[in-house]
């Protein structure tokens, strides 16, 4: 049986408006979360690398959880700022398939993956689209792609407290009450937060949907 892995190739969207200090922010963000991300929910060792100094690879031997990672990647780094001016971003193509060859530096290893997530990345830049997925199934690629501009119009308009409220809802699976506490505001407001800006309904349905296609068609 082929082994199916995910590669997500990112780029930071508008690095170069941060200063020293924010950018580094920005980058502790990503490896801690991503460290949080292999401690809570991979179970098998994922690998993480940051290039060029604000373009980073994934790569996860568990592709059913890839949209989950990128959804709160994305959302962690809208978090980060709490202004219009400043926003912290990337851009995301989630590539399944197999590996042929993995190196010791992620961004050295070959594969369908890795093929499919860099070809993926390209053409997002020039369409302007920040979250894209393509998968060896054709049949399956148009759908996830009309998925993925919903979800991309979705994610644009969420600010830094509804961001924050999500990355918490899929990394720590929070419950609203949970959440109050946290962050010190009612139930109803963490509600609007999760399911009216941060449209969570719409996100979970389209989370199961993705897994659901890359079990289907992995086994």
């Amino acid at each position: 049986m082929t082994t199916m892995k995910a590669v997500l190739t990112g780029d930071l969207i508008h690095s170069r408006r941060h200063d020293n200090k924010g950018m580094k922010k920005v980058l502790n963000a990503l490896h801690d979360t991503f460290k949080e991300i292999q401690e809570k929910l991979l179970v098998k060792e994922g690998h993480f690398e940051i290039y060029r100094g604000d373009s980073f690879q994934i790569l996860i031997h568990e592709p059913q959880l890839a949209l989950k990672v990128t959804l709160i990647i994305k959302s962690r780094l809208l978090s980060l700022f709490d202004t219009a001016k400043l926003k912290s971003d990337a851009r995301i193509a989630i590539g399944i398939g197999t590996i042929r060859m993995q190196n010791r530096k992620i961004i050295e290893s070959q594969g369908e993956a890795f093929e499919n997530s860099g070809s993926e990345l390209d053409k997002m830049i020039k369409e302007s689209l920040n979250l894209s997925i393509k998968t060896p199934w054709e049949d399956k690629n148009q759908e996830l792609k009309v998925n993925c501009q919903f979800a991309d119009s979705v994610i644009s308009s969420w600010s830094a407290k509804t961001a924050e409220s999500v990355f918490r809802y899929l990394l720590y699976g929070e419950t609203q009450e949970k959440q109050a506490q946290y962050f010190n505001v009612s139930q109803p407001a963490i509600s609007k937060r999760l399911f009216t800006h941060g449209n969570m309904k719409a996100m979970d349905t389209f989370l199961k949907r993705f897994e659901n296609i890359i079990e289907n068609h992995s086994n």
